[in-house]
């Protein structure tokens, strides 16, 4: 069963924080604490711009890094980059060639369950790099 998790922007920071999503702004974020600060009152929840929020695919990159909702991953296609969208109850990618969307499902269903996508690599997100899409965004 895939981890399921949430990123998104924290409104103050401006820095991307992961957890459980609470509500469409409010991330839970698990925080760590040095061993004995157990006693200081933290409130685990950030505010996060909702426009930022993504989802974890339960799959990470041939590097290792987790891919999410709104990533922009390398492809060993033609294409030179590939958008990760939740769409029609799954995740998919968006394949743009030469000026046309379409979408392919990110992986088939396998007999023994996947947690490596081994043909790209995350190179960025739809937010903090828009360049990287060449004028599509």
């Amino acid at each position: 069963m895939r981890e399921i998790k949430f990123r998104g922007k924290d409104n103050i920071t401006g820095e991307w924080v992961c957890g459980d999503l609470s509500t469409k702004n409010l991330l839970n974020i698990t925080l760590i604490y040095p061993e004995g600060w157990l006693d200081v009152e933290v409130d685990p929840s950030v505010e996060v711009d909702p426009s930022t929020v993504g989802q974890y695919t339960g799959l990470k990159d041939k590097n290792g890094v987790e891919i999410y909702e709104g990533d922009i991953v390398t492809t060993d296609l033609k294409r030179p980059y590939l958008i990760v969208e939740f769409r029609d109850g799954c995740f998919m990618f968006n394949c743009n060639d030469g000026g046309e969307d379409y979408y392919d499902i990110m992986l088939p269903i396998l007999k023994e369950p996947q947690n490596i996508y081994k043909y790209g690599e995350v190179i960025g997100n739809i937010h903090d790099n828009p360049e990287l899409l060449g004028g599509a965004e």
